[in-house]
Order: C-alpha cells, then sequence, then structure tokens
C-alpha cells in the first residue's frame, strides 16, 4: 500500500511539480522505509521525477530544494514509523545485517533450504505467473511491464520512467536474492 501511494505522490510531482507533492511524497517514503526496509529504492523514483522537473524547465535550485525538503520528511517520518531505528541503532542495524545475509545465503538458516538452487530470477517469475496471479493475469503483466519499458524510450513518458525506476531496481535487487 504504502509503495503504490509513494508511487503516486511521485507522479504528482512530475505532473505539477508543486512542494506539497515533494513533502507527501517524503512522508509517504520515510513511513514505507520504517515498514519494510526493502522500500528504500523508492529513492530512486524520487531522484527521477526531480530530474524528470529540471529537464522540464524548473529551475534546478528549486528542485534541489525541493528535494531536499522530500529528503528531511523521509527522515522524519521514518524516525515517526521507526523510533527503535535510532533508540537502538545496534540492534536495528544488527537485525537489517542479518536479514541481509540470510537472504543472499540460501541453507544459512533451516528454514532457507528450499532455496537452495533455485534459479535467481525466473523463480519469482514463474511463482509470479503460477501463483501471485494465475497464468492469464501473470503473463499480461510481464508483457505490459516489457511493453513499457520499450515504451518509456519511444513516447519519452516521465510517469512511466518514474514507475519504472522502481520496478526494474526493485525487481533486480529483489529478483538476484538467494532467498525470496
Amino acid at each position: 500500500f504504502l509503495v503504490t501511494l509513494a508511487l503516486y505522490c511521485l507522479i504528482g510531482i512530475v505532473q505539477r511539480g508543486w512542494t506539497r507533492d515533494y513533502v507527501f511524497s517524503g512522508i509517504v517514503i520515510g513511513l514505507a522505509t520504517a515498514t519494510k526496509f526493502s522500500a528504500l529504492p523508492l529513492l530512486a523514483p524520487l531522484a527521477v521525477a526531480c530530474l524528470v522537473r529540471v529537464v522540464r524547465g524548473d529551475p534546478f535550485i528549486a528542485v534541489f530544494l525541493r528535494g531536499l525538503l522530500a529528503v528531511v520528511w523521509i527522515g522524519l517520518a521514518f524516525a515517526a514509523g521507526q523510533p527503535y531505528a535510532f533508540l537502538d541503532f545496534a540492534n536495528y542495524y544488527r537485525d537489517i545485517d542479518e536479514q541481509s545475509h540470510m537472504v543472499r545465503e540460501a541453507g544459512r538458516l533451516p528454514y532457507t533450504n528450499q532455496y537452495i538452487c533455485v534459479s535467481k530470477y525466473g523463480y519469482d517469475l514463474a511463482q509470479l505467473v503460477l501463483w501471485g496471479m494465475a497464468p492469464p493475469l501473470g503473463l499480461v503483466a510481464i508483457w505490459a511491464t516489457a511493453s513499457r519499458l520499450v515504451a518509456v524510450v519511444r513516447e519519452r513518458s516521465a510517469t512511466d520512467l518514474v514507475l519504472l525506476a522502481w520496478v526494474v531496481p526493485f525487481f533486480l535487487i529483489t529478483g538476484w536474492f538467494d532467498v525470496k
């Protein structure tokens, strides 16, 4: 929910460029990261949205300051949603590090044995198609994503570029993990 809401707010930056779009984007990205650390790559679509505003003619310094404002709100919302990251940073870091090692080393913990020798990206796509969305919708979703990848270059769609700035890195990062 929060990732989808963040992308919606980021599209607001692309379409309108209002200061409140930056603030809302920062708040939602901060809350998303507080609930699931793997939402941190939402910084990529934020950067893309800011670049789009500069390319469209907004003054660089104005976009930079609004982007900085978004980053401040990311920090504030993260602190509100995950205060223990600051109150007990050592344990927070240890827990993130432990999970990071777990997803990169199948078989390290007993419940990850099922992922030993599983293909990196094929497994994710197969699970999406077979069980996540059912074959008809799963295949259409993969086709639509691939077609938007091609169309973003041809059509120069800034909104698609922001959405793909989340989808592509997230898929590349999580698809590479041993443990799904």
